[in-house]
């Protein structure tokens, strides 16, 4: 018999869902992978969370592995918003993720009817998915809120809140950061969750944010 070396591993591919877990390195806890996105003349695959989540508070460099569920490398840091220290305001809680083409992303339901979002009105019906809670059904209370947010351990300053109540249970917990928030039962963008304030949820905008890192 002849031993034959393998001088190369195979490399894994493996599904990635949205709504499943992702994390910086360097992030202790986990959060959510809110969505799977492209770009206008760009053949890569772009997946959405919050800044605190896989950019660790401004705490990284663009090109730093991601990883999945199961601590599975599945791309690298794209962009970011950075989160600016008070008194300063925030509006946004958001980074993107390029994607390694070599694994499969897929949006699993409740995903969008389209690209596009609708804006948040109060006692519209939302819903979420999540990766501590799953999906989750949720009423949205009030809209244009401040407040001093504790994000990933650190106080920051965020307005244009979107307050949101579930309504058989918790709309999120700790996990779920990053999560879209879709209207319900007609499926646009609302927004995506960034923090929560005792038994309520919060989410803020995207569609109406300042350039990354500006």
């Amino acid at each position: 018999y002849t031993i034959v070396q393998q001088k190369k591993k195979p490399m894994l591919s493996i599904s990635i869902n949205v709504g499943s877990g992702i994390r910086h390195p360097n992030v202790l806890g986990w959060g959510t992978l809110g969505g799977i996105f492209t770009r206008k003349d760009d053949s890569n695959i772009y997946g959405l969370s919050n800044n605190h989540v896989v950019a660790n508070r401004n705490n990284a460099q663009q090109g730093d592995v991601i990883l999945y569920d199961g601590n599975i490398p599945i791309g690298k840091l794209y962009n970011w918003f950075t989160l600016r220290p008070p008194p300063q305001t925030n509006f946004i809680d958001a980074a993107l993720v390029k994607i390694d083409p070599k694994h499969l992303a897929k949006w699993n339901l409740p995903r969008p009817v389209s690209g596009k979002w609708k804006e948040p009105q109060k006692n519209m019906k939302v819903v979420k998915n999540g990766f501590a809670t799953g999906e989750t059904e949720g009423v949205i209370l009030s809209v244009g809120g401040f407040g001093k947010v504790s994000v990933g351990g650190e106080n920051f300053h965020f307005s244009g809140i979107i307050e949101i109540e579930g309504i058989k249970e918790y709309f999120s917990t700790d996990g779920d950061s990053g999560s879209i928030v879709l209207s319900h039962p007609d499926r646009y963008m609302i927004g995506i969750i960034f923090a929560k304030h005792g038994d309520r949820s919060w989410a803020c905008l995207l569609y109406t944010s300042p350039s990354p890192r500006d």
